[in-house]
Protein backbone atom coordinates (compact mmCIF):
# COMPACT_ATOMS: atom_id res chain seq x y z
CA UNK A 1 0.00 0.00 0.00
CA UNK A 2 3.08 2.58 0.84
CA UNK A 3 4.63 1.89 -2.47
CA UNK A 4 1.61 2.16 -4.70
CA UNK A 5 0.68 5.29 -2.55
CA UNK A 6 3.74 7.13 -2.83
CA UNK A 7 4.27 5.63 -6.86
CA UNK A 8 0.67 7.57 -7.60
CA UNK A 9 1.68 10.48 -5.80
CA UNK A 10 4.53 11.05 -8.03
CA UNK A 11 2.74 9.74 -11.22
CA UNK A 12 0.32 12.44 -10.74
CA UNK A 13 3.29 15.09 -9.90
CA UNK A 14 4.81 14.03 -13.04
CA UNK A 15 1.73 14.15 -15.15
CA UNK A 16 0.89 17.52 -13.64
CA UNK A 17 4.00 19.15 -14.08
CA UNK A 18 4.00 17.81 -18.18
CA UNK A 19 0.55 18.59 -18.38
CA UNK A 20 0.84 21.81 -17.62
CA UNK A 21 3.56 22.47 -19.85
CA UNK A 22 1.16 21.49 -22.96
CA UNK A 23 -1.63 23.43 -21.13
CA UNK A 24 1.05 27.04 -19.94
CA UNK A 25 3.06 27.18 -22.71
CA UNK A 26 3.93 30.78 -21.39
CA UNK A 27 4.76 29.30 -17.68
CA UNK A 28 2.29 31.00 -15.79
CA UNK A 29 -2.09 29.76 -15.16
CA UNK A 30 -4.42 31.37 -14.03
CA UNK A 31 -4.98 30.43 -10.67
CA UNK A 32 -2.01 28.47 -10.36
CA UNK A 33 -1.14 27.84 -6.65
CA UNK A 34 1.89 26.14 -6.32
CA UNK A 35 2.35 26.40 -2.47
CA UNK A 36 -0.65 24.29 -2.35
CA UNK A 37 0.46 21.82 -5.12
CA UNK A 38 4.19 21.49 -2.73
CA UNK A 39 2.10 20.74 0.25
CA UNK A 40 0.00 18.34 -0.34
CA UNK A 41 3.00 16.55 -2.61
CA UNK A 42 4.90 17.07 0.76
CA UNK A 43 2.23 15.55 3.16
CA UNK A 44 1.59 12.72 0.47
CA UNK A 45 4.97 11.56 1.14
CA UNK A 46 4.64 12.01 4.91
CA UNK A 47 1.38 10.14 5.00
CA UNK A 48 3.15 7.52 2.74
CA UNK A 49 5.93 7.08 5.73
CA UNK A 50 3.89 7.52 8.68
CA UNK A 51 1.50 4.35 8.02
CA UNK A 52 4.06 1.75 8.93
CA UNK A 53 4.64 3.95 12.05
CA UNK A 54 1.20 4.69 13.58
CA UNK A 55 -1.04 2.94 11.48
CA UNK A 56 -3.30 3.47 8.72
CA UNK A 57 -6.20 4.75 10.36
CA UNK A 58 -4.19 7.57 12.33
CA UNK A 59 -2.38 8.84 9.54
CA UNK A 60 -5.08 9.10 7.13
CA UNK A 61 -6.67 10.99 9.45
CA UNK A 62 -4.51 13.16 10.21
CA UNK A 63 -3.10 14.04 6.58
CA UNK A 64 -6.85 14.68 5.62
CA UNK A 65 -7.51 16.97 8.65
CA UNK A 66 -4.08 18.87 8.19
CA UNK A 67 -3.72 18.71 4.30
CA UNK A 68 -7.68 20.12 4.26
CA UNK A 69 -6.88 22.78 7.18
CA UNK A 70 -3.95 24.33 5.65
CA UNK A 71 -5.95 24.40 2.42
CA UNK A 72 -8.46 26.57 3.41
CA UNK A 73 -7.44 28.07 6.41
CA UNK A 74 -6.78 31.46 4.09
CA UNK A 75 -10.12 31.66 3.21
CA UNK A 76 -12.80 30.79 6.19
CA UNK A 77 -12.02 31.88 9.88
CA UNK A 78 -9.30 29.58 11.78
CA UNK A 79 -12.18 27.83 14.17
CA UNK A 80 -14.15 27.10 11.01
CA UNK A 81 -11.54 25.92 9.22
CA UNK A 82 -10.28 23.34 12.09
CA UNK A 83 -13.81 22.26 12.82
CA UNK A 84 -14.34 20.83 9.17
CA UNK A 85 -10.46 19.55 9.06
CA UNK A 86 -11.60 17.25 11.78
CA UNK A 87 -15.11 16.49 10.83
CA UNK A 88 -13.81 15.69 7.09
CA UNK A 89 -10.50 13.63 8.28
CA UNK A 90 -12.33 11.89 11.15
CA UNK A 91 -15.20 11.44 9.14
CA UNK A 92 -13.53 9.84 5.87
CA UNK A 93 -11.57 7.40 8.07
CA UNK A 94 -14.86 6.60 10.10
CA UNK A 95 -16.62 5.53 7.02
CA UNK A 96 -13.84 3.70 5.31
CA UNK A 97 -13.22 1.51 8.54
CA UNK A 98 -17.14 0.89 8.35
CA UNK A 99 -17.21 0.15 4.56
CA UNK A 100 -13.64 -2.12 4.95
CA UNK A 101 -13.25 -3.19 8.03
CA UNK A 102 -16.75 -4.39 9.32
CA UNK A 103 -18.82 -5.02 6.16
CA UNK A 104 -16.06 -6.25 4.11
CA UNK A 105 -13.57 -7.51 6.42
CA UNK A 106 -10.60 -5.88 4.65
CA UNK A 107 -7.41 -5.83 6.66
CA UNK A 108 -5.97 -2.05 6.72
CA UNK A 109 -2.44 -1.46 7.48
CA UNK A 110 -1.54 -1.52 11.13
CA UNK A 111 1.15 0.85 12.29
CA UNK A 112 4.05 -0.50 15.11
CA UNK A 113 2.24 2.11 17.74
CA UNK A 114 -1.68 1.15 16.86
Amino acid sequence: LIAIIAWGGLYYLVKGLLGRRSECPEGQCEGEHWGNIFWVASMAVVYALAIPIVGYWVSTGVFLALTYFVLVFRSQSPVKALVHALIFGGGFSFLVWLGFVKLMSVPTPQGALW
